[in-house]
């Protein structure tokens, strides 16, 4: 058996699959495929940013208003809640009575 025709087509072979990898990044990068990846990430974050903003000003809404029971049942989004504020306390980090003071 002739081993060294063997090793040669192994290092081929992975060279050959190195260089692919390579081609693919190159490509990425000069039709903007990259750029795509990295704005997605940009527009989950700044929705997340905008939902606690809009979550902010309901409970500062409900405080001026007066109105009691929208500060203790604030209608929340999901991701909101799941970042773990479910109630205007924990939102502005003060109680019902003292929200007019803390504002």
């Amino acid at each position: 058996m002739n081993k060294k025709g063997l090793d040669i087509s192994l290092n081929f072979v992975i060279i050959a699959a190195l260089a692919l990898i390579a081609l693919i990044v190159i490509a990425l990068i000069f039709t903007g495929g990259i750029q795509k990846l990295i704005g997605q990430e940009e527009e989950v974050i700044e929705v997340g940013t905008q939902e606690f903003a809009l979550a902010e000003g309901a409970c500062s809404l409900a405080c001026s208003a007066g109105s009691e029971t929208a500060w203790d049942n604030p209608s929340f989004p999901q991701s909101v809640i799941d970042a773990g504020y479910d109630s205007c306390d924990d939102m502005l980090d003060t109680t019902f009575e003292t929200c007019d003071q803390a504002e």
